[in-house]
């Protein structure tokens, strides 16, 4: 059974991750259209969201975890930044080399993830954030060729993902919690 503070977590989690993914639509349309927002959006999406990351995961992990989290984070959102203006300048070796640099962002945050919590699985994150950047790709793609009908599909199918990667996070999260709690206490007993 699961308790409210659990729920709450998955809640938190899920909806973290759906952030990402909507704020990051916002923030390809206003990059590809030269939106008068983009500066509004661009503060959400690179400090605003890693924020809201950071503040959720530091209760769990402590600030120094969630800082690291958060740099990584940046950085993956500025490799789709380059990217999606690669791709709007059809600039190949450009589009070419930043690809490669999101793949390997995915392996550092797939690591760093697998290293700090034994419930998460490195490989499996790696395949979680890869599959991200795959549909992210084809949803920069949909939205410049002005492909609606396709760019509603895969944004459905990223929202989709995104509740995966959020319930994964949230599920790991608790299975480490209650390890934690059901452990004795380790502090040495006092004497008066």
């Amino acid at each position: 059974m699961i308790t409210y503070e659990q729920m709450n977590i998955v809640s938190d989690f899920r909806r973290l991750w759906n952030q990402l993914t909507y704020w990051m639509r916002n923030f390809i349309y206003s990059l590809v259209d030269d939106h008068e927002n983009l500066t509004a959006v661009t503060n959400k999406i690179y400090s605003g969201i890693p924020l809201d990351f950071y503040n959720s995961l530091a209760v769990f992990y402590g600030e120094e975890v969630a800082e690291r989290f958060v740099a990584l984070v940046s950085k993956h959102i500025l490799l789709f930044w380059r990217l999606t203006e690669a791709v709007k300048a059809n600039d190949t070796p450009v589009v070419d080399a930043t690809t490669q640099e999101l793949y390997a962002s995915s392996a550092a945050l797939a690591l760093f993830l697998g290293q700090i919590n034994p419930y998460w699985d490195e490989e499996l994150w790696n395949n979680l954030f890869d599959q991200s950047i795959r549909m992210n790709i084809e949803h920069i793609l949909a939205i410049i060729r002005k492909d609606w009908d396709r760019e509603i599909q895969v944004y459905n199918r990223i929202e989709g993902h995104a509740r995966i990667m959020g319930s994964y996070m949230a599920r790991g999260i608790i299975a480490r919690g209650l390890v934690l709690e059901s452990q004795p206490e380790t502090q040495p007993k006092t004497t008066p």
